[in-house]
């Protein structure tokens, strides 16, 4: 059997513990340079992008490529990288490392978005994002916050996706529980209104990343065989497929619609770890994707509130100078305070997990055996 070495699981937020020794390229250079791409298209599309035209041609046509190529990326990520801790933890130890990692830096963000953006939030409102539950009770019982929404999806996807991680050794019994999963939840929706549409969006996007890292094929999968044209004529259809069904009702869940941007999604992501893969000698000497991969999680959270504070100390006279004060100046701004704010977090995150390991005995986990 070929010898195809995983790329290394290093998860949001959790390049802290990594040591100078451990940041071999092979390891995480794709990732980081995914994280990035992810990023900067992050700051074009809520900085104002869509301001602009070229040859009159609106840049408005780009924006649902743009946002469902963000956001699957982080979710596909976010999937496959959760594969080494499940497989080194217990189901709650993986929960404990997940809460420690996500959810403080997004109580400082709700925090900050309550104040600073002057949103309109009840008390209930208030409550359910505290708990991260807005993805699970919306619509019917609020409105989850914008981008802060992304949180809640994936703090309950580690819930679910973890759980079923645990339970099924088999990649096809996994990928069935996936199924069956997203029938019932989707049963829910129609039935009680609760359980956003981002929900099933990104649903089988984690899935895929979840699989990926169990069955070791995104080595196989991002070759550079055929010189990439496999992977651009896949991206092309997905493009087309995409673009013929992205105006269709989002509810009823419109089939077509979800296979083509899961399509469209993973077929980006793919195209773009291959590219990463195939020049990753060069991409590491790049430093400057370090840096802004490491502050990637915080800078998701924080882009909005610190743009805010910049524009109430100066405000361009027009959206178009708008958008490039925020695009330039104010994401360059994000990623120098994000990566100081990760690095703190880390150690503090870092010295607080090793405290609760010290304290906690450890008990195997009977529902799941090595292989």
């Amino acid at each position: 059997m070929e010898n195809t070495q995983q790329l290394k699981p290093i998860p949001w937020g959790d390049q802290g513990n990594v040591t100078d020794a451990s940041r071999t390229t092979h390891q995480i250079v794709e990732f980081d340079f995914l994280r990035t791409v992810a990023i900067l298209l992050l700051f074009l599309h809520h900085g104002g992008i869509y301001n602009f035209s070229v040859f009159s041609l609106s840049l408005e046509i780009f924006k649902p490529y743009i946002e469902q190529l963000l956001l699957g990326s982080f979710v596909f990520m976010a999937g496959y990288l959760s594969v080494n801790s499940l497989e080194k933890s217990t189901l709650v130890g993986f929960f404990r490392r997940r809460l420690f990692r996500v959810y403080l830096p997004y109580l400082v963000a709700l925090i900050l978005f309550v104040l600073i953006l002057d949103l309109d939030v009840t008390r209930l409102d208030l409550v359910i994002h505290l708990i991260g539950a807005q993805m699970l009770l919306s619509p019917e019982f609020t409105e989850p916050i914008l981008t802060l929404w992304y949180v809640g999806l994936i703090l309950t996807f580690y819930i679910i996706f973890g759980s079923l991680y645990k339970s099924f050794k088999s990649p096809l019994y996994l990928a069935i529980a996936v199924v069956l999963i997203f029938a019932i939840t989707y049963t829910l929706r129609l039935e009680w209104g609760i359980i956003g549409r981002r929900f099933f969006y990104f649903f089988f996007i984690f899935a895929a990343g979840i699989l990926c890292a169990k069955t070791r094929k995104l080595r196989v999968l991002t070759t550079d065989r055929y010189f990439f044209i496999d992977k651009l004529l896949l991206l092309l259809f997905g493009i087309f497929f995409y673009g013929v069904y992205a105006d269709e009702n989002e509810f009823p869940l419109f089939l077509p619609r979800l296979l083509a941007m899961d399509i469209y999604i993973l077929a980006a992501v793919i195209t773009i770890l291959s590219f990463a893969r195939l020049y990753r000698k060069y991409l590491s000497n790049i430093w400057l994707i370090s840096i802004i991969s490491y502050s990637a999680f915080f800078a998701y959270l924080l882009h909005r509130p610190i743009w805010k504070a910049l524009l109430s100390v100066y405000t361009p006279p027009t959206e178009q100078l708008t958008a490039l004060y925020q695009i330039l100046f104010g994401s360059a701004v994000v990623v120098v305070l994000s990566f100081a704010l990760q690095k703190t977090y880390n150690r503090f995150s870092t010295r607080l997990m090793d405290r609760q390991t010290l304290a906690t005995p450890h008990k195997p986990d009977s529902s799941y055996s090595a292989r």
